[in-house]
C-alpha cells in the first residue's frame, strides 16, 4: 500500500513538473557594454577624458555581467536574449570576455541568443588606454562576429540574410525570433583610412534588401503556423514625442513604414535596446487602432538604472508576462544604483559640451534662419561666441533639472513618478532663466515663449510622462513600462481562458478599458484592458 502511495506521489509530481515546464521563460538584458580589463593598460588622462562623457560603468562592466550570469544560473530561464551592444566598442578582447561568461550559461543548458549593436562591429573607437595615450585595439569584422557567436544564435539559425548579420532562429517549436541587424558599421569613419576623424555610426537602418528578406521570413512563419517575434538593437519607432527629430539616431530610418510593414506581415512584438530606456511603446497600423506593433525597449545593464527584464510565455505563446528588475549591487559596489547615478550626473554634464560642440555648425546655421534671426534680434539675445560658453550657460541653468528628468525617463513609468509633473514646470522656468541670462527681454519672452513652448511642451510632457500624442494619432505610449501582460489574440481558446480564469473584481463580471468604459466580455478590438487590476494587452497574431 505504501509503495502504491509513493508511486502515486511520484506520478503527481511528474505531472506537475510537466505542467510547469509548459511555460517558457526568457531573461532579457541589453547593452551590457563589456570592456575587457586588458584594454585599460594604465589609467590616465586618455581614459578619464572618455569617462567624462560616458555614463557606463565600464570598469565594472565585467563584474556586472558576472552578477547577471549568477542570477541567470540561479533562476534557470529557458532562454537569454541580448539585443546588441555586447561590448564597449567592438574590441576582440571584449567580445572574448563576453563569450567566456555566456559560455557558463550555455553549458548549463540554457539557450543564449544575441544580435550585434552599433558598438560591436568594425568600430574605430575600440582602443587600448595607456596613461595619456590610446591606440587601436583589434576589431571584429562582420564575418568574425558570426563566427564568434556561432553558439549564441548564428549556429542554430534556420535562415540567414546574405546582406547583413540578420537571421531567424526557432528556440522552440512554433515560435521564431527575427533577429535583425540594423547597424550601419559599413559607414564608420577611420583616420587610418584617410577620414578626418574616427567615428562609429550610431544610427540604424534596415536596408531594402534586408527588409525584403525579413518580410519573406515573416510570411514563411505564418505559412508554417509559427509566431514570429522581432529582436532589433535600434528602436522600431518613436517612444516619445519629437524623438525622431531630437534623437533620430536611436530609431531605425523610415520607422513608420518599416513598422507598419512588419504589422502587415504578422510581426506584432519586438524586443529592442540601444537608447538605454526601460520603456514600452505601441505603434498602430492605422487610426482605427485595429492592429499594432509593441516595442519593448530594455535599458543598459552597464549604466543607470542597470535594468533587465523577465518574460514568461505560456505553452500556446498567447500570454506574455513581462516584468522588470534592476541590479542593485555587485561585489565591489554594494550601492550600485547610487554609483551609477553619480556617474550619470557627471557624464551628462560632460556630454552637454560634447553635443553642443558637435552640433555647433548646425546651431549657428539655425540662428541665421529668418524666424530665429528675427526672434534673436527682437529679444536682444546674444548667442555665445563659442560652444564652450553656451555649454556653461546650459549646464548652469538646465544641468541639474535636466539630469533629474533624464533619470526619471531612463527608469520608465515616468507618469507615476511624483517628481515628474513639478519637474516639467521647473524646466520651463529654467529655460526662462537661461533666456534672461543670454540677455533676453521679458516683454518679448511672453510672445516668444508661446512660440518656443509650442515646440518644447509636447516633447517635454511626453519625455516625462507615459503618453505620446503630438501629431502621431497612430502612436501610443500608455503601457506599463516595467510590468506588462500581453495577450496574443490568436485563438478563441486564449480569449476564453482569460475570461474564465481572470475574473474581474466586479460582481457582474465586467472588464474595463483605459477610458473607464465597462464591458461584459473582452472586446474583439486590440488594446489594453484592466482585468484584476492589471493592464492586459489584447491583440491578434
Amino acid at each position: 500500500m505504501i509503495k502504491k502511495f509513493l508511486l502515486l506521489c511520484v506520478a503527481v509530481l511528474a505531472v506537475c513538473g510537466i505542467a510547469q515546464a509548459k511555460d517558457k521563460k526568457i531573461f532579457l538584458m541589453s547593452d551590457i557594454h563589456v570592456m575587457a580589463p586588458e584594454l585599460l593598460v594604465s589609467d590616465g588622462t586618455a581614459f578619464q577624458k572618455y569617462l567624462k562623457t560616458d555614463p557606463k560603468l565600464l570598469q565594472n562592466s565585467e563584474e556586472i555581467l558576472k552578477t547577471m550570469v549568477d542570477t541567470i544560473l540561479s533562476e534557470r530561464p529557458d532562454l537569454v536574449l541580448i539585443p546588441g551592444d555586447l561590448t564597449k566598442d567592438g574590441e576582440l578582447k571584449s567580445h572574448q570576455c563576453v563569450i567566456s561568461h555566456l559560455e557558463q550559461i550555455r553549458q548549463a543548458g540554457i539557450q543564449v541568443i544575441v544580435i550585434p549593436g552599433n558598438h560591436d562591429i568594425d568600430n574605430p573607437e575600440g582602443v587600448y588606454y595607456n596613461g595619456d595615450t590610446s591606440y587601436y585595439a583589434e576589431r571584429v569584422s562582420k564575418e568574425m562576429f558570426a563566427q564568434l557567436y556561432d553558439n549564441y544564435g548564428y549556429g542554430n539559425a534556420i535562415a540567414r540574410d546574405n546582406n547583413s548579420l540578420s537571421y531567424v532562429v526557432e528556440p522552440w517549436n512554433g515560435l521564431r525570433l527575427l533577429c535583425l541587424d540594423s547597424n550601419e558599421y559599413y559607414d564608420n569613419l577611420y583616420k587610418e583610412k584617410g577620414d578626418s576623424i574616427d567615428r562609429n555610426q550610431t544610427g540604424g537602418r534596415i536596408t531594402p534588401a534586408t527588409l525584403a528578406w525579413a518580410l519573406d521570413q515573416a510570411d514563411k512563419a505564418t505559412n508554417d503556423g509559427a509566431m514570429m517575434v522581432g529582436v532589433n538593437h535600434h528602436l522600431m519607432f518613436e517612444h516619445y514625442d519629437g524623438q525622431s527629430y531630437a534623437e533620430s539616431q536611436y530609431i531605425i530610418e523610415n520607422f513608420d513604414s518599416v513598422s507598419k510593414q512588419m504589422i502587415e506581415h504578422g510581426v506584432k512584438l519586438f524586443f529592442t535596446g540601444h537608447q538605454h530606456l526601460q520603456d514600452i511603446a505601441t505603434l498602430y497600423k492605422d487610426s482605427q487602432k485595429t492592429d499594432s506593433l509593441i516595442d519593448v525597449a530594455t535599458g543598459a545593464t552597464a549604466s543607470y538604472p542597470c535594468p533587465f527584464r523577465r518574460v514568461t510565455i505560456d505553452e500556446n505563446y498567447s500570454h506574455w508576462n513581462i516584468t522588470s528588475g534592476n541590479i542593485t549591487a555587485i561585489p565591489n559596489i554594494p550601492n550600485l544604483q547610487d554609483s551609477a547615478y553619480t556617474l550619470l550626473q557627471g557624464a551628462t554634464l560632460g556630454g552637454i559640451e560634447w553635443h553642443i560642440s558637435d552640433k555647433w555648425a548646425s546651431i549657428i546655421k539655425y540662428t541665421q534662419s529668418n524666424l530665429a534671426k528675427t526672434f534673436i534680434e527682437t529679444s536682444g539675445i546674444k548667442i555665445p561666441d563659442s560652444p564652450q560658453e553656451l555649454s556653461k550657460l546650459v549646464v548652469k541653468y538646465l544641468g541639474d533639472p535636466g539630469i533629474r528628468a533624464f533619470a526619471i525617463h531612463l527608469r520608465g513609468n515616468e507618469g507615476d513618478d511624483p517628481a515628474s509633473m513639478p519637474l516639467r514646470a521647473e524646466l520651463r522656468d529654467s529655460i526662462h532663466s537661461l533666456y534672461t541670462a543670454m540677455g533676453g527681454k521679458d516683454n518679448v519672452w511672453q510672445f516668444g515663449s508661446m512660440l518656443l513652448f509650442g515646440y518644447i511642451n509636447p516633447y517635454l510632457n511626453s519625455f516625462l510622462s507615459d503618453s505620446t500624442k503630438y501629431n502621431k494619432a497612430n502612436l501610443a505610449n500608455i503601457t506599463d513600462d516595467l510590468n506588462l501582460e500581453i495577450l496574443m489574440q490568436g485563438t478563441s481558446t486564449a480569449i476564453n481562458d482569460l475570461q474564465d480564469s481572470s475574473k474581474p473584481t466586479d460582481e457582474d463580471g465586467s472588464i474595463y478599458d483605459l477610458m473607464g468604459r465597462r464591458y461584459d466580455a473582452l472586446p474583439q478590438s486590440e488594446g489594453i484592458y484592466i482585468v484584476n487590476h492589471k493592464k492586459v494587452w489584447v491583440r491578434r497574431h
